[in-house]
C-alpha cells in the first residue's frame, strides 16, 4: 500500500485499507471487470483503489461516483441511521465547515494549516471529536505544494457515537 494509506483515515483505523485492498483484489480477480465504480464519499479509499489498480496493472477503469447528499448537505450513508435525532440536527455542520474551509482556502488569506486548525477548534467546540480536517492535493493526497490547484478537503469526526467522513473537491484559480 502507498504511504498515504497510513495517514488520514489510515492513522485512526490501522490496517483498514489493507483489508479493503484484499477484498477488492479478490473481487477484481473473481469478476475481472473492465469498469469499477466507487463512491467519492470515501475519497482516500477511492484514491487507494486507483493506486492499487495501477500498481497491479489491472486493466480496469476506476470511476468515482459523486457523493449523494441530504437537503442539508449531509453525505448519505448507512451510518446516518445510527445518529440520534438530536445529533442529526448538528450532523450537517461537518459539511458546512468544510465549505467554509474551501472558501477560506480559495481566498488565500490564511495558510492551509491555520484554516485546518480553526476548523478543528470550531467543530470540537460544537461537541464533535475531530480525527482530522485536512486540505490536500486531490492528485496525491499529500500536503499541497504552491503550484497545485486541484484540492480536496477531507474530514473525519465523531458526533455522539457515530464517526462521519466527508470531503469536498475544489480548484484554486491563479
Amino acid at each position: 500500500m502507498p504511504e498515504i494509506a497510513s495517514d488520514l483515515c489510515g492513522k485512526f483505523r490501522p490496517g483498514h485499507f489493507n483489508g479493503v485492498a484484499t477484498i477488492v483484489c479478490k473481487l477484481f480477480n473473481l469478476i475481472q471487470p473492465q469498469l469499477a465504480f466507487f463512491g467519492k464519499k470515501d475519497f482516500q479509499q477511492l484514491f487507494l483503489i486507483k493506486e492499487l489498480v495501477k500498481q497491479l496493472s489491472y486493466p480496469i477503469d476506476i470511476i468515482g461516483v459523486d457523493t449523494v447528499r441530504d437537503k442539508d448537505g449531509l453525505a448519505k450513508s448507512s451510518r446516518n441511521n445510527l445518529i440520534s435525532e438530536e445529533n442529526r440536527k448538528k450532523a450537517s455542520q461537518l459539511f458546512q465547515l468544510m465549505n467554509l474551509m474551501k472558501d477560506k482556502a480559495m481566498q488565500k488569506k490564511s495558510s492551509f494549516k491555520e484554516i485546518e486548525e480553526d476548523a478543528v477548534r470550531l467543530l470540537n467546540a460544537s461537541g464533535w471529536i475531530v480525527d482530522y480536517l485536512a486540505i490536500r492535493s486531490a492528485l496525491s493526497l499529500k500536503t499541497p505544494v504552491h503550484d497545485e490547484n486541484q484540492m480536496v478537503i477531507l474530514g473525519a469526526a465523531t458526533l455522539g457515537s457515530v464517526r462521519l467522513i466527508d470531503n469536498i473537491e475544489f480548484c484554486i484559480q491563479d
